[in-house]
């Protein structure tokens, strides 16, 4: 059994950072107070305790926010007891929060022409006229 990298003092550091919303603080305070826990587990806990709207999706989001924030991370692949898949559970750090860095559109596009770049070597006369099409879209964006 794994001991859990956090205490109360690191979950109140975390939460008075000033860097997290109010719902970052309620996702992050279910994975603190149920992890090791899987997201569907995570969010089925977040619905109960704060009456909200069932939407995993968006509480997947606020899960990718923390991560990025190095306050959760991933521990273990696990057979949700919920949806009966294999996912990953998610756990507190124990870690302050790092501010999100923002990646900008720029950024964004010049990474997509470099994955279209190292793929065109591969595609046929066909789909090399498609790759065109698809690197002025993404120079238009």
């Amino acid at each position: 059994m794994n001991v859990r990298d956090t205490s109360i003092d690191a979950f109140k550091k975390v939460v008075n950072s000033g860097l997290l919303s109010v719902k970052l603080i309620q996702a992050f305070t279910m994975v603190y107070q149920y992890g090791p826990v899987t997201s569907r587990q995570a969010n089925e806990r977040f619905v109960y305790h704060y009456r909200t709207e069932d939407n995993l999706n968006q509480f997947r989001a606020l899960l990718t926010h923390l991560q990025n924030m190095d306050v959760i991370q991933t521990i273990e692949k696990v057979v949700c007891p919920i949806s009966k898949m294999t996912v990953y559970n998610f756990d507190v750090t124990g870690r302050l929060p790092v501010k999100e860095r923002k990646v900008s559109l720029k950024d964004k596009k010049r990474d997509m022409l470099a994955t279209v770049d190292r793929i065109e070597p591969w595609l046929s006369n066909f789909a090399l006229s498609e790759v065109e099409l698809l690197k002025q879209q993404i120079n238009n964006l």
